[in-house]
């Protein structure tokens, strides 16, 4: 039986990260390293947030880019995750095949 993610997303956007871990994330790419919990938001800047996703998985940090394999509740694998810095600070996330 397919597992049904918690909610739907909009694919190939960015989505801000909020927090990492439940605090705002730092500019140290390696806390994306390992298992991690990401809230994240999605939302024309400066204005209302239209989304709210939370994710947890496990981050992998490489030279081609830090990836964030989202797990459900069983630990199987539901989305993949891409994570940059955003231009003016901060980073985000997008869901896509990478």
């Amino acid at each position: 039986m397919a597992t049904v993610p918690p909610h739907s997303i909009v694919s190939g956007v960015d989505y801000a990260v909020a927090t990492l871990g439940g605090v705002p994330p730092g500019d140290d790419e390696a806390a994306f390293d390992g298992v991690v919990e990401l809230a994240l938001t999605y939302g024309p800047a400066g204005g209302d947030v239209r989304h709210e996703q939370v994710v947890h998985g496990v981050g992998l940090v490489s030279e081609g880019g830090i990836f964030v394999h989202e797990k459900d509740d069983h630990g199987k694998d539901l989305r993949r995750w891409r994570v940059s810095r955003r231009e003016g600070g901060g980073w985000v996330a997008r869901q896509g095949l990478y």
